[in-house]
């Protein structure tokens, strides 16, 4: 194993009270607004000598509709990413998840560009409290996923993933 890690962090300044206005979906503006800084992000970091061997985007930061283009910007860093995800929506059925996205690049651990990538989603387990409320009142119901997930990263060691308010919970996880 090696003694320590690379992080990279990306905070979007998403206002809450316009993104989330009517319904648990992103507003266009915010979606645009927040791609914008999850593209400059990305631009900083590539530009360090050495790229993170992660790159972390906090829950809810990365509007769905720009899914393809993370990928593509993981791709061409060549590091790890976790992404907090919009909410996803089954209108049908008014059901809301909250999940995110690890993105893994086919030439990981390698500083190199690569074709593909490898994803997979975790989902969040349990809402905060305002949360919660705020779901509510939407009329979606919270599909909550109770998987865990730990993966295998090589050198770097055994990686667990959660969302927020899972942390509170992070003794399932030992």
């Amino acid at each position: 194993l090696i003694d320590y890690l690379q992080l990279g962090l990306i905070q979007t300044t998403t206002n809450a009270q316009i993104a989330w206005q009517t319904y648990p979906k992103m507003t266009a503006a915010e979606s645009d607004h927040a791609w914008r800084e999850i593209r400059q992000g990305f631009h900083i970091l590539s530009e360090m000598d050495v790229p993170p061997q992660f790159i972390i985007l906090p829950e809810l930061a990365v509007p769905l509709c720009f899914r393809s283009r993370l990928l593509a910007l993981c791709r061409n860093i060549g590091s790890i990413v976790i992404a907090g995800m919009d909410y996803t929506l089954d209108h049908g059925n008014k059901i809301l998840g909250n999940q995110a996205l690890v993105i893994v690049p086919q030439r990981w651990p390698e500083k190199q560009a690569s074709e593909q990538c490898s994803t997979f989603y975790f989902g969040k387990t349990y809402f905060a409290p305002a949360e919660k409320t705020g779901i509510g009142q939407s009329g979606f119901t919270f599909k909550a996923d109770q998987t865990i997930w730990l993966f295998d990263a090589g050198r770097f060691g055994r990686i667990g993933v959660c969302i927020c308010y899972d942390f509170m919970d992070v003794e399932r996880y030992m």
